[in-house]
């Protein structure tokens, strides 16, 4: 989704989530933190039940978006990159996947935990 582009890379984009043909059921946001709670709002709005704000170096975290998300019963992940989880897994990712690890700081339900 992309409120201004009509394609990136080739692929299209679509205005609002509710316009995605057949609908989303997750979303990664990784932009800047001023709209990550518009976003997440659009996205509970539209059905959305995972979401995933990105935050390591650079960050969409804003505390009041993962407030709203988790009010309505949506699964959120605040915080870390999805590039740690993605294979193949460059070496940079691999390491922060360990640091944060190692500070307990790796979302547990990436992993299955609860």
């Amino acid at each position: 989704m992309h409120p201004a582009a009509e394609k990136l890379e080739g692929d299209v984009c679509y205005k609002r989530f509710d316009e995605i043909p057949g609908g989303a059921e997750a979303l990664v946001i990784a932009g800047s933190p001023k709209h990550t709670k518009q976003i997440v709002e659009d996205a509970v709005q539209a059905g959305i039940q995972y979401i995933w704000i990105h935050h390591s170096i650079g960050s969409s975290l804003d505390a009041a978006a993962v407030e709203y998300a988790r009010k309505y019963g949506v699964f959120v992940i605040p915080g870390a990159c999805p590039m740690m989880f993605i294979k193949p897994v460059d070496f940079g990712h691999v390491c922060l996947r360990g640091v944060l690890g190692l500070l307990g700081r790796i979302p547990s339900r990436v992993f299955g935990g609860k």
